[in-house]
């Protein structure tokens, strides 16, 4: 007998109709579970958002959760802080010159052979705990020994330069006598050959009890036991 079918519809092939059969059903089950949980939990999900807001857990997890923000916040600035202060605090104190650079000839102007003033300096990076600074310019290479061309202590921690000339350093500076005998500044005046010219810049801790007039060596008895850093700068000059 033959079968009539729809126009529209194919029919299965031999063995198939079976298997479609059972397929339709764990589909359509699995359909209605997945349907059936969106229904269950989103409203069991609200009631319970709903309790927790309302209850004293929900409050205390808050303010928990306040106290944890704050005191992240504190750790991250004060480990910060930390950082910036050890990052300076590994900076070495520096002497520089705007007239000329480190291990370069010192202009005419600042010698013997010039105008004969003092040149000008800059300086940074001085320790926390300064009380006072002192600076030596030295000729290590004079016939000699050590020739000493300007000595000047207790210059305030709050200055970090001196002008050409010295125009700008305040009255509590005193100078001291170098090798010429002189209460002042005596520039580079090389008998032969080029000579090293070492601008020593010292950090001390204390305000040095010397009365103007003093000498390289009670300087340096004087600041024994209180420096707390020293830096070098160094120009070179020959006669011309």
């Amino acid at each position: 007998m033959k079968i009539q079918t729809h126009p529209l519809i194919i029919p299965a092939k031999a063995g198939t109709q079976e298997k479609v059969e059972k397929k339709r059903p764990i589909s359509y089950i699995m359909e209605k579970i997945v349907l059936f949980q969106w229904i269950y939990w989103i409203p069991a999900f609200a009631g319970m958002t709903k309790w927790w807001r309302g209850s004293a857990f929900y409050e205390t997890g808050r303010h928990l959760k306040l106290g944890v923000l704050i005191l992240t916040i504190g750790t991250l600035f004060i480990f910060t802080s930390l950082n910036v202060l050890a990052a300076q605090s590994s900076e070495e104190m520096s002497l520089s010159s705007s007239s000329f650079q480190k291990n370069a000839s010192i202009p005419t102007q600042y010698t013997a052979q010039g105008e004969e003033v003092s040149p000008p300096l800059e300086w940074k990076n001085v320790p926390k705990r300064t009380r006072s600074l002192a600076l030596v310019c030295v000729d290590p290479d004079a016939p000699n020994g050590n020739w000493v061309h300007w000595i000047l202590y207790n210059i305030p921690p709050t200055l970090d330069h001196i002008e050409k000339g010295g125009g700008n350093l305040p009255a509590q500076v005193r100078i001291g006598k170098n090798s010429h005998g002189n209460r002042a500044y005596n520039g580079p005046n090389p008998p032969n050959g080029t000579h090293h010219y070492h601008f020593k810049l010292y950090a001390l801790d204390k305000v040095l009890d010397l009365k103007a007039g003093a000498t390289q060596d009670d300087l340096q008895k004087s600041m024994e036991g209180h420096i707390l850093e020293e830096t070098t700068f160094v120009g070179l000059y020959k006669k011309k």
